[in-house]
């Protein structure tokens, strides 16, 4: 009997939930949209620390770090969520609703990775035509992080009680002993 790799996850179905979504984007790549980026964060939203994770057009990106948004691309709904002190109902998605059965939609943990993609396109088709085209750089690197962290493997771009922003991706769960990953290559927006 073979050993269950994901028995490394604290919580099972919000690591594989986690993974899936950074497995997506490669995904979204292999169709064709290879300008899109994940936004992968640790952040405080409530009683303990949350993995939330984006997928943007590289034009949202910071040139100083391509893992991290320069600006939101649903800014009025980040405000609304603000105001109502709810930073869980970003559009983005979410560690904590994963042990949800049909989080971030029905069948999203056991559909073929290419179903989940289209189902993103279908629900986020702006950002779908914002990120369509080649970004080969980026696409190569993500491929190298994918391959690199597989099959457990969490990045994230920052933690939120770290005041500096790290010269390269953290990993959690990585395989033998990877915790952390070079950057991606840059965005096009300045930080503010």
């Amino acid at each position: 009997m073979s050993e269950d790799p994901f028995r490394v996850y604290s919580n099972r179905v919000k690591g594989l939930g986690i993974r899936r979504w950074i497995e997506l984007v490669g995904e979204l790549h292999r169709l064709g949209y290879e300008r899109l980026r994940l936004a992968p964060s640790i952040e405080d939203a409530g009683p303990a620390p949350i993995w939330f994770g984006e997928i943007a057009p590289v034009n949202y990106f910071r040139k100083d770090h391509g893992a991290v948004l320069a600006q939101h691309p649903f800014p009025l709904k980040v405000q609304e969520a603000l105001r109502g002190a709810n930073p869980n109902a970003y559009p983005m998605f979410t560690s904590r609703w994963c042990n949800g059965p049909d989080y971030p939609w029905p069948g999203f943990l056991n559909a073929p990775i290419t179903e989940c993609a289209e189902q993103w396109i279908s629900k986020y088709a702006k950002l779908a035509i914002e990120g369509e085209g080649a970004d080969a750089e980026y696409a190569t690197w993500y491929t190298r992080m994918l391959e690199t962290t597989s099959q457990t493997g969490l990045i994230t771009a920052y933690y939120y009680w770290v005041p500096e922003l790290p010269n390269y991706m953290y990993v959690t769960h990585g395989p033998n002993g990877c915790d952390r990953f070079p950057l991606p290559p840059p965005g096009t927006v300045d930080a503010a």
